[in-house]
């Protein structure tokens, strides 16, 4: 898998931009995408998304599996 870090992600919810860092796992089937605090880190969200099968669908799509 891939790490990405250092970049930031923007909720449209409360119009805030976080630090992020997206993950690549499980043989680049999953995708853990991680918002925080930028000056705290460690305070802050992770949710995974599980790539779901072109058999399932008519084409690639991401299924977010935990929240």
């Amino acid at each position: 898998g891939g790490i990405f870090k250092n970049g930031t992600i923007y909720n449209p919810r409360d119009g805030k931009t976080y630090c992020g860092k997206m993950t690549l796992t499980n043989e680049g089937k999953q995708l853990e995408l991680r918002g925080s605090l930028c000056m705290f880190p460690f305070i802050g969200k992770t949710n995974t998304w599980q790539k779901i099968n072109k058999l399932e669908l008519d084409f690639n799509r991401w299924q977010c599996i935990k929240k």
